[in-house]
């Protein structure tokens, strides 16, 4: 695991025990929603000089309130029918192992990039499971016309701009854009690879051929901007503390990254613009930004 994603080491011995993550665990259900949108294409979208690109799930409303609100007021109607019974909710946030449940499932299959690719939804989409002591009857999903990547297929592996896929072995998460954009904390390595994604990366998903002709979302969490498709890199280089933040990105997964890392990848997004000659530095950052130069995170 790459640094900054020790929590993940510290679950591995729950990862595939649901009855460890909830005790008399007899069952789970397993969700998804579909978050993909289209990019918009105006004078502050992706692309434009002065930018940075927002992937596509951080754009709207944060997920866990998306997804796991609708999870939550299911569990709470699933306790008043069956009071006798436990249900427990996550997204994103408990130690199971989400790809591996929508396999397991039916739901869908785990692709090359990692994630997990569902029927109509390609891997444009969030998951989220209810871990429950009550037995539901065993349901096989159907992933007909959807049972794996196409062999030979290296579209995800050969669009990542970092090398962070291969064939035969895991996500390299320290090359990961994604990764390094969000979890990552300190001077970023690969800073020039970002292009101008300032907060996420949907590289390896723009190439797969699961995602395309995908219809947007209907969730209308994700439809609602909050950070939107693209991020001025002078205004993000003007947040000054974490209340300044919070006006801006309040309910949105941008608040992930804080305000020191964000800061910091506008301005790796804005060297990478200079370098092409495209923009001027302007205000976007005279200093570096660490998580420790900024007590506001």
């Amino acid at each position: 695991m790459a640094p900054g994603l020790a929590w993940m080491e510290s679950h591995r011995d729950l990862k595939y025990r649901p009855d460890r993550v909830l005790e008399g665990a007899r069952g789970v259900l397993v969700a998804g929603i579909g978050y993909y949108r289209e990019d918009e294409i105006d004078s502050n979208s992706t692309g434009q000089s002065g930018f940075g690109r927002v992937a596509r799930y951080a754009r709207g409303r944060d997920y866990h309130k998306e997804l796991g609100g609708r999870l939550r007021r299911i569990s709470r109607k699933l306790v008043n029918l069956l009071p006798e019974h436990s249900f427990r909710a996550f997204v994103d946030t408990g130690p199971l192992d989400e790809v591996w449940l929508a396999e397991a499932s039916g739901l869908g299959f785990k692709g090359r990039n990692g994630l997990a690719i569902i029927q109509g939804l390609g891997s444009w989409v969030l998951l989220g499971h209810i871990v429950t002591t009550y037995a539901f009857g065993s349901v096989s999903g159907s992933t007909e016309g959807l049972a794996g990547c196409p062999p030979g297929c290296k579209r995800c592996i050969n669009a990542c701009p970092n090398g962070a896929l291969s064939v035969s072995g895991p996500l390299n998460a320290t090359r990961c854009i994604a990764y390094m954009t969000i979890e990552h904390r300190g001077r970023l390595e690969y800073g020039e690879a970002m292009g101008d994604r300032i907060f996420g990366c949907d590289a390896c998903q723009e190439a797969c051929p699961f995602n395309s002709g995908i219809a947007e979302t209907k969730a209308e969490g994700f439809r609602r901007d909050i950070a939107g498709a693209s991020l001025g890199l002078a205004e993000v280089a003007g947040i000054g503390n974490y209340r300044q933040m919070v006006e801006k990105f309040a309910g949105s997964v941008l608040m992930r990254a804080g305000v020191a890392n964000l800061k910091r990848n506008a301005r790796a997004v804005a060297a990478n613009f200079e370098r092409r000659g495209a923009m001027d530095l302007q205000d976007a950052g005279q200093r570096d930004y660490y998580p420790e130069a900024d007590s506001n995170g």
